[in-house]
């Protein structure tokens, strides 16, 4: 029976199937007894056809033999996690992956791949000095082991073992991490809004950034590997009240006059604050007072219907004056928000868009299409829509009355509509006592 745990009867019993600590206990008791039927008087050990061949001296007499047989296990572990990783304190994931294997053979013998199932068990050490079980699990033959330990761990640095026991083979493996919890942060109050003119002194400025390890701040223009500038800086080294600028005057974009994205990181030993993107007016010497640009940034993750908001900030170059076309899509009706509508403007000054935007769609797949114009060049942008306060009927609904859908100055105001898809009734008539229109 593969796995047992008992003790190994003689020399004559094969040991195959019992557990690794009881092969070591027979070889260990071997060994004494035989040391101590030669006076202790063993000065040479060799291995010998299987055998454990002891002599008084290198070459001199030998004193005793002790066979070697049965079958003996390994467990190997292969992790693609590093031993020494680091997480942040925001972090939702922090998985370990552990990958066993097992080979079996003879003593002294080639040892061939041996396919079992395993059981696992995962402790983490928070700095206390011991370890306490978080985890278990099983895995079969041929799968890897795959933990998210961020919720087992503290600030600072965790140690963490995974202890993988061979469930045919009985051996155990076991393979340690270090984790360290840390914080690395990155504000940006970036000033898109200025021009990057080719020839003239250009910075990425107003960055804010933290983090106690080594950290490197990246820059790359218009994702592009070959336009990617570094910066790295000790893990002492951060700009919490002071603003860090990352002076790019030499690295003018290769794309020349328009506009070119700018991202923005900080990463250090495997992690990375979120990214910044920028669209950013770029001008080539030849085209300065030439050319007018206009740009979108810092755009809301939606637009929320029957709401006032800001949908996004823009500013311009060499313009004073802005035209913005909006439209609305629902996947069957277009929806004219803004036609052309011209506003004045301050060059290189941000500048919000905020409206009221009120369209009438029971749809909850819409989207807003955005073009800023200028002369010569546009700016064009997309934003999903939350249309979840048109209170839209429910399926199968038999009556609907959407006040957003009617209007004072409808020559139909003093019935009641029902907007239910495919209702039997449309309208109804209604008697209005002391009601005054307002239209």
């Amino acid at each position: 029976m593969a796995g047992i745990d008992e003790k190994i009867p003689g020399l004559g019993t094969p040991w195959e199937g019992y557990k690794y600590s009881r092969v070591e206990e027979f070889i260990k008791s071997q060994l004494a007894a035989l040391q101590e039927a030669t006076d202790y008087k063993v000065g040479w050990i060799s291995y010998e056809n299987g055998n454990i061949v002891f002599y008084d001296s290198e070459g001199g007499t030998q004193l005793g033999i002790v066979p070697l047989s049965g079958t003996v296990y390994a467990i190997t572990l292969v992790s693609t996690t590093p031993s020494t990783f680091y997480v942040l304190k925001d972090d939702t994931m922090a998985n370990i992956v552990v990958t066993p294997s097992t080979k079996s053979g003879t003593l002294g013998g080639e040892m061939t791949p041996f396919s079992e199932d395993y059981r696992w068990v995962l402790s983490v050490d928070n700095g206390s000095g011991s370890y306490a079980e978080k985890s278990s699990g099983d895995c079969l033959s041929g799968n890897s082991i795959t933990v998210n330990v961020r919720n087992y761990l503290s600030v600072g640095a965790n140690r963490v073992k995974v202890s993988v026991t061979g469930k045919d083979s009985g051996q155990t493996k076991t393979t340690t991490f270090t984790a360290n919890v840390t914080s690395l942060t990155l504000t940006s109050r970036y000033n898109w809004n200025n021009p990057w003119i080719e020839g003239s002194d250009y910075a990425i400025n107003g960055l804010f950034f933290s983090g106690n390890l080594q950290k490197t701040l990246y820059v790359r223009i218009d994702d592009d590997d070959e336009q990617t500038y570094t910066q790295t800086f000790a893990s002492g080294s951060n700009y919490t009240t002071t603003p860090y600028e990352f002076d790019v005057s030499s690295h003018f974009p290769t794309g020349g006059t328009g506009i070119h994205t700018v991202e923005i990181w900080i990463a250090g030993d495997g992690v990375e604050t979120p990214h910044y993107l920028y669209n950013v007016m770029c001008v080539e010497t030849s085209d300065v007072n030439q050319v007018s640009l206009v740009c979108i940034n810092e755009m809301e993750s939606k637009a929320v219907n029957y709401e006032t908001q800001r949908l996004f900030r823009y500013a311009t170059y060499n313009a004073t004056q802005v035209a913005i076309t909006i439209v609305a899509h629902d996947g069957q009706e277009d929806y004219t928000i803004a036609d052309g509508e011209t506003i004045t403007v301050q060059t290189q000054t941000k500048e919000d868009y905020t409206i009221a935007l009120e369209i009438e769609s029971e749809s909850n797949e819409m989207t807003l299409d955005i073009e800023l114009a200028v002369t010569g060049n546009t700016a064009e942008a997309t934003m999903d829509i939350d249309n979840s306060q048109s209170y839209a009927a429910v399926d199968g609904a038999v009556f609907y009355l959407n006040s957003a859908n009617r209007s004072n100055g409808s020559a139909d105001r003093e019935e009641i509509i029902n907007s239910a898809s495919g209702a039997s009734v449309a309208s109804y008539d209604a008697e209005w006592t002391n009601m005054s229109w307002s239209t």
